[in-house]
């Protein structure tokens, strides 16, 4: 199996998601494409998948920034095609309770640290959220629960 499939019978397990994978091949390559809850994820781009109420999201890019949006009970996997740093900004005025998770779906955090900051001003778990939390650990998982005055880290 392929390293992508894994992440994908990953959300099949934590999220009971019914996964399927195909490979194609021709034309100088192949590519993997997982079909996640009847939506089509191909490599290199990311995908979104909606369930009971919660909401999956695969990143993919290689862009040094990725802003979360204010989509509640979401979840994001990083599972960049060439890994490398990442910043992670939280949403900005969020609204009480809003909750966000980010994995480490690639075993990339350990080499490629991902940090989580604010750009509001906000703190994180009482530190200042322009100083943000480092997540430096393969298949790391953080959820993020904003209580109307600040950010804190929720199991």
């Amino acid at each position: 199996m392929k390293r992508g499939a894994a992440i994908f019978v990953t959300l099949a397990v934590l999220y009971g998601i019914p996964v399927s994978a195909q490979q194609q091949s021709g034309g100088g390559g192949s590519t993997q494409s997982t079909t996640i809850n009847g939506v089509v994820c191909t490599p290199g781009s990311s995908c979104t998948v909606s369930t009971s109420g919660s909401t999956v999201v695969v990143y993919t890019s290689n862009v040094a920034t990725l802003t979360l949006n204010s989509t509640d009970l979401e979840t994001t996997i990083v599972r960049q095609s060439a890994p490398a740093a990442l910043l992670i900004n939280l949403p900005a005025t969020p609204i009480l309770n809003l909750s966000k998770c980010v994995k480490d779906g690639g075993n990339g955090f350990s080499t490629n640290n991902a940090t989580v900051k604010t750009t509001d001003g906000l703190q994180i778990d009482g530190v200042a959220g322009t100083t943000g939390k480092i997540m430096n650990g393969d298949r790391e998982v953080l959820c993020f629960t904003f209580d109307g005055t600040m950010w804190n880290i929720t199991p």
